[in-house]
């Protein structure tokens, strides 16, 4: 973080500016991770996904799936401004059950194209035995095409997902798979796919 104060700012205006700076980064940092926590290693399910190695900015991105059993899918992105992006289900196709071995590819009736700033994507795709409801109604949904929130709502988002859905269902019932790729300039530096180590964030 770079700030240039004047001289007549005060200490106090200052930190107030840096908070600024520094709360939306903290958001979606924390999203990342707590989205990033979310495992489940134990079930028997079982789903490849993939996606690109990496993007540059502007770049358009497609997603494909293949579960080792009949399930429900809930695809989430947090991108690298913290926002929060439920790919799939969306307002823009109707949401189905997905066979097994079946290879399902994401997007098909809309574009997902990559934006600023550079850092690193985290795709999430939970397969479920039931589908996973969303905060929003059917009509919602449509009217905003694909259901999203900002940093400051993401974490909360995730973690309730986590304790208040998944966490009462069986574990053999739902299971989770990871993609995550590096956007603009990190696609030149390997090790930025290293990750820090994770503050505590239990998923019980």
């Amino acid at each position: 973080l770079e700030y240039e104060a004047s001289e007549d700012e005060s200490w106090g205006a200052i930190a107030k500016a840096v908070t600024r700076e520094l709360t939306p980064r903290f958001h979606a940092e924390f999203a990342r991770k707590t989205l990033d926590a979310l495992e489940n290693p134990t079930s028997p399910m079982r789903a490849r996904l993939t996606g690109p190695d990496a993007v540059e900015i502007g770049d358009s991105v497609q997603f494909s799936l293949r579960p080792n059993r009949a399930c429900h899918l809930l695809l989430i992105n947090v991108a690298t401004d913290g926002n929060l992006y439920v790919l799939y289900p969306n307002g823009l196709e109707d949401a189905r059950r997905l066979e097994r071995d079946e290879t399902f590819s994401l997007p098909r009736e809309f574009n997902i194209t990559v934006a600023e700033p550079a850092g690193i994507e985290v795709v999430k795709a939970i397969i479920s035995v039931d589908p996973i409801a969303l905060p929003a109604t059917t009509d919602e949904l449509r009217a905003m095409q694909l259901y999203q929130l900002p940093p400051e709502e993401s974490a909360r988002f995730i973690q309730d997902l986590a304790l208040k859905v998944l966490s009462q269902r069986p574990v053999v019932d739902w299971a989770v798979e990871t993609l995550t790729f590096p956007v603009g300039e990190w696609t030149s530096d390997p090790s930025a796919l290293s990750k820090e180590p994770m503050e505590e964030l239990i998923l019980d």
